[in-house]
């Protein structure tokens, strides 16, 4: 029962992304793929270049993969899925998208939008390429994302963003969270740990309901605000002038 629901959410997160899809894709397929994890401690997802949304369920025994792969090409596209393996004690969903043909191959389209149910009390860590990305409802996070926004909400454990390009917005956090940024804005709310920004390039950093430390150690350009931090709060000398 629990995967029968479990793949029902996925086949609706799936549809709703469909008519984008069509408007640019002309050659699509469906793409899924699950793993049990018992025995396992964590989950790592790795995904290419596409939409990815990565939901954690209480109780669920699986992890549970589901896409809708786009290419320019059929044999493209024949080769775009979703692999999940085991590496000791960490189960692995990646997506597996086929670089360019050549350098100048900028006509040819790939992508896999990507959505992944995963049970809550495993730590999860996840690597992006490019896209928009949207994490909720998880345990222990670690995210390396190259482009693209950024959505992370309710997280039961600490929280490590490495984020390149784009706005990254932060709700809900039960631990601490530490942050490095490229470009974009940095919205950070309601963390019962501190908050601390190891850098940032540029865009507005606004945090806010912190029951811990705010702490910058290095900001490059745009403007520092904070409000209802209960702990120290620590910014670049010249963000205080």
């Amino acid at each position: 029962m629990k995967i029968t629901i479990l793949a029902a959410s996925l086949v609706a997160a799936t549809c709703a992304a469909a008519p984008v899809l069509a408007a640019d894709c002309p050659h699509r397929a469906d793409r899924q793929a699950s793993i049990d994890v018992a025995g396992a401690r964590s989950v790592r997802v790795e995904s290419g270049s596409g939409e990815l949304r990565i939901e954690g369920r209480d109780g669920a025994s699986r992890v549970e993969a589901r896409g809708t792969a786009c290419a320019s090409d059929q044999g493209v596209l024949d080769r775009i899925r979703i692999a999940t393996s085991r590496e000791g004690d960490v189960v692995v969903v990646r997506a597996e998208i086929p670089e360019r043909a050549s350098s100048w191959s900028w006509h040819e389209q790939a992508r896999l939008d990507l959505t992944v149910l995963v049970p809550r009390t495993l730590a999860l860590k996840v690597q992006d390429g490019s896209g928009s990305a949207e994490i909720r409802n998880v345990g222990a996070l670690s995210v390396d994302d190259g482009s693209g926004d950024l959505t992370v909400a309710d997280v039961a454990g600490d929280v490590f963003i490495e984020d390149g390009s784009g706005s990254l917005e932060l709700r809900g956090v039960t631990g601490n969270v530490r942050l490095r940024d490229g470009s974009g804005s940095i919205d950070v709310r309601e963390v019962s740990g501190s908050v601390t920004v190891e850098g940032d390039g540029s865009g507005s950093i606004d945090v806010s309901a912190v029951k811990g430390n705010f702490t910058v150690a290095h900001d490059g350009s745009g403007g520092i605000s904070h409000r209802q931090v209960a702990g120290e709060v620590r910014i670049p000398d010249h963000k205080n002038r």
